[in-house]
């Protein structure tokens, strides 16, 4: 399980990656106002909603991994979660649940996917 500074360490590092395409989507809009060719709005609005995307992804990959998984997390959430979902959650200590909320397998499917699945499948995307 990783510390506190780990978790840290990969946010920030998580924030520097979104905060990079952040400002390649500002300079593709910038471009796309100022120099764009009139036949160029399609491929660039392609670009965009690639872009679009992969911010989207990473955000998304950043609240489920290194967050929604993290447990420290579950041990500030979890007590909240027992207390509304006391028929599910009662009877279940939190390191039953965190390992469960991490059990991981290969799958296709984005949000059931395995790390190594899903950096496999995001690699054939990109490329």
């Amino acid at each position: 399980m990783p510390n506190h500074q780990q978790l840290f360490d990969q946010v920030c590092s998580h924030a520097r990656q979104t905060a990079l395409l952040g400002s390649i989507e500002a300079v593709l809009g910038w471009d796309e106002r100022t120099m764009l060719p009139r036949t160029g709005g399609e491929y660039r609005a392609e670009q965009m909603t690639r872009l679009a995307g992969m911010i989207h992804e990473s955000q998304s990959r950043l609240w489920e991994n290194l967050v929604g998984r993290g447990h420290p997390f579950w041990q500030w959430l979890y007590p909240e979660a027992q207390r509304r979902f006391p028929a599910a959650l009662g009877d279940v200590p939190l390191d039953g649940f965190y390992f469960a909320v991490n059990d991981v397998r290969p799958s296709l499917i984005r949000v059931e996917a395995d790390e190594a699945t899903l950096a496999a499948g995001l690699s054939l995307l990109v490329h």
